[in-house]
């Protein structure tokens, strides 16, 4: 829901980004944990080894310049996530295989969460392509009945949604990913990127009203 974009804050190497969201990798001794593994349903928890060495928000380059260098595999899952008091959270994510067989989360992780470990699920190979942002919806499990927490999920899931069919449409008008768009171009989607900013100041209000459930 809220990792792996720019409305989350986040430490890629020593750079924070825009908020600041308490989530650290979920104990495996959470009382809720077993629920939560039944509701998302990828699998059972794991701890894995994690070294924060390359950007967060970028697991799939990050893994994939790794194994150019120094082989091993990409392995792709779910990193699950505790914002405590609010909500369990399952992301798809990226891991390094190393040589050796074990599993690696090298991507950088929330600024809270100083833990040498991720938790993880490794999934069922799938094919995907890592020339341009991946979307697969994250899953949340809500800790709270608060609506302030529902509404910070739908917020999340409205921005991430639209600006993966601003992504479309930017290569169906034939602009490489990561480049950017021509003036004529920018014009024509002027309306989806006035609406993304919407969505992302809906989403910035949505997490500063859950900070305060979460003091």
């Amino acid at each position: 829901m809220l990792k792996k974009s720019p409305e989350t804050e986040a430490r890629g190497g020593n750079r924070p980004h825009k908020f600041a969201i308490p989530f650290v990798s979920l104990p495996l001794s959470h009382r809720r944990r077993r629920e939560a593994e039944a509701t998302f349903d990828v699998g059972v928890f794991k701890r894995i080894e994690s070294e924060p060495s390359h950007p967060f928000g970028k697991c799939y380059s990050n893994v994939q310049s790794v194994v150019a260098r120094k082989g091993g595999s990409p392995v792709t899952g779910w990193q699950i996530l505790l914002w405590p008091s609010i909500l369990i959270q399952a992301v798809h994510h990226c891991v390094w295989r190393r040589p050796d067989g074990s599993l690696l989360d090298i991507s950088g992780k929330y600024p809270g969460d100083r833990k040498p470990y991720s938790i993880f699920v490794e999934e069922p190979e799938r094919d995907l392509d890592f020339s341009g942002p991946i979307y697969i919806p994250p899953k949340a499990f809500l800790l709270t009945q608060a609506p302030q927490a529902s509404r910070m999920v739908a917020a999340a899931d409205r921005l991430h949604s639209h600006r993966y069919r601003i992504f479309l449409k930017l290569r169906d008008a034939g602009v490489p990913y990561g480049t950017v768009p021509s003036l004529v171009t920018r014009l024509k989607l002027q309306a989806d990127f006035t609406l993304e900013q919407r969505y992302r100041e809906d989403l910035s209000r949505a997490i500063i009203a859950c900070s305060h459930l979460s003091r």
